[in-house]
């Protein structure tokens, strides 16, 4: 016997909620985190993020002193050598890959 679909039963699908939100204001000020790191919500500075800002204008300067702590000349450094495993940052490709996983969907 085939029980008849009820709409008031039927689960409604949602889309999970992202890991990190994407950022969209220019004015807030833009953490920095290392881009191997497991998680993207701890930035040099120590401070706890939910997103990820691509647009900041301003740049925390506890993280950029943090950051220069581990690596003396970092900001300047033309081959981008990662201060906290000392091999070359990921290309801008690698990059916003793993921006668009962070803040879609988290994956089963």
């Amino acid at each position: 016997m085939t029980a008849s679909a009820d709409p008031s039963r039927t689960p409604t699908r949602t889309r999970p909620a992202p890991h990190l939100d994407l950022g969209t204001d220019p004015d807030e000020i833009g953490h920095l985190v290392c881009c191997r790191d497991a998680s993207w919500r701890t930035a040099f500075c120590g401070e706890e993020q939910d997103s990820v800002r691509l647009d900041a204008t301003t740049v925390c300067t506890l993280c950029v002193e943090a950051v220069t702590a581990l690596r003396p000349g970092f900001r300047f450094d033309p081959e981008q050598i990662c201060p906290v495993d000392d091999r070359r940052c990921p290309d801008l490709h690698e990059v916003a890959l793993r921006v668009a996983r962070e803040t879609g969907p988290p994956t089963r």
